[in-house]
């Protein structure tokens, strides 16, 4: 009875079935988002840059008392992608490890291990 419960108790606390999904799911993300940046589609397109530098120049409140409406060079709201990927990858690392994984063991490992 003593070693089942310790068994229990362990699955239960480290849930590596969990866990495994969870970083499974991670994976396929930034599977997706690598694609998404190398095809450059959905957020990493320019067309979509273009439609949301136009918003902006169209929204209420954009524009400056006198303003005449013309083109202003100087708004530039673009990302490179490459920013935008990186920003990607860090909400998605800031979502798993606010999750149950950050009880668990992905801390780096010493440089004598990795060497």
């Amino acid at each position: 009875p003593l070693f089942s419960t310790f068994v229990l108790t362990m699955n239960h606390r480290f849930n590596p079935v969990k866990r495994w999904a969870t970083l499974e799911m991670a994976a396929q993300r930034v599977r997706s988002e690598i694609y998404r940046y190398r095809t450059r589609v959905g957020q990493y397109s320019q067309q979509m840059n273009v439609r949301l530098k136009s918003l902006m120049r169209q929204a209420p409140g954009s524009r400056k008392p006198g303003d005449t409406g013309a083109q202003d060079s100087s708004i530039n709201i673009e990302l490179p992608a490459r920013e935008l990927f990186a920003q990607a990858l860090t909400d998605l690392e800031s979502e798993v490890r606010g999750s149950e994984i950050k009880t668990g063991s992905l801390s780096r490992p010493s440089e004598a291990v990795v060497e």
